[in-house]
């Protein structure tokens, strides 16, 4: 299975309410009928938990059976008037997409279903220019996620990395990660915890300087 995975930053003017009922109404049900996805869901930011403008506005995770079934939608009118409709809503030139494999190294705790009474935050990582996308991805999934599953109330936790297959294609990042939470307080603690100082202090192991802006979000099931 694979995961196709697009960061959207709205128009300029447009307000957040009207990106997300575009999202939500129209963009996210238009990819839903492609031909060959297994589930789709949308993530939209929370702008009452954002002190200044975030890089991305939301984020569509469409899965698919494989490559295969990706390649029959991308050639399908449908997929084109998907791509189309971007131009309504997004800033085209500021979002962008990535191919992805999910790892999941705090299994067996497993996502939610999606719900938008959650917290979830979406955290799109850019790796530092002198390490290759192998040792990233090894060292994202390994010694880093190690200290991740050190954290308290991580519920859930999913690294987004960029499918072998597809790592010579543009991408808007690195590779997303994505946790959920119970409450803000969940959130609040696990700041203030000794472990996430330590992850803290991890990040410029593979992380390029200044490049964490994630997104605090509500998560909505599509199909």
């Amino acid at each position: 299975m694979i995961k196709t995975q697009w960061l959207a930053k709205r128009k300029a003017g447009m307000t957040i309410e009207a990106f997300a009922d575009h999202m939500l109404t129209v963009h996210g049900p238009t990819a839903a009928a492609l031909q060959g996805t297994q589930r789709v869901a949308v993530s939209i930011m929370r702008p009452d938990y954002h002190r200044a403008e975030t890089v991305w506005d939301g984020l569509t995770n469409i899965w698919w059976g494989g490559a295969d079934a990706l390649a029959a939608a991308q050639g399908s009118d449908a997929y084109h008037r998907m791509v189309a409709d971007q131009a309504n809503f997004a800033d085209v030139s500021a979002s962008g997409s990535l191919i992805v494999h999910e790892i999941n190294p705090v299994a067996p705790k497993v996502p939610p279903a999606p719900d938008p009474e959650l917290f979830k935050i979406v955290n799109p990582l850019h790796k530092r220019d002198d390490l290759s996308y192998a040792a990233f991805s090894a060292y994202w999934s390994g010694p880093h996620a190690a200290i991740n599953g050190e954290l308290p109330h991580m519920n859930a936790y999913i690294q987004n990395h960029v499918h072998p297959d597809f790592e010579a294609l543009p991408r808007a990042c690195d590779g997303i990660a994505e946790s959920w939470f119970a409450s803000w307080d969940e959130i609040r603690a696990l700041s203030k915890s000794e472990a996430n100082v330590r992850l803290k202090a991890d990040e410029p192991n593979l992380l390029a300087p200044d490049s964490l802006h994630p997104m605090i979000c509500r998560e909505y099931q599509i199909s």
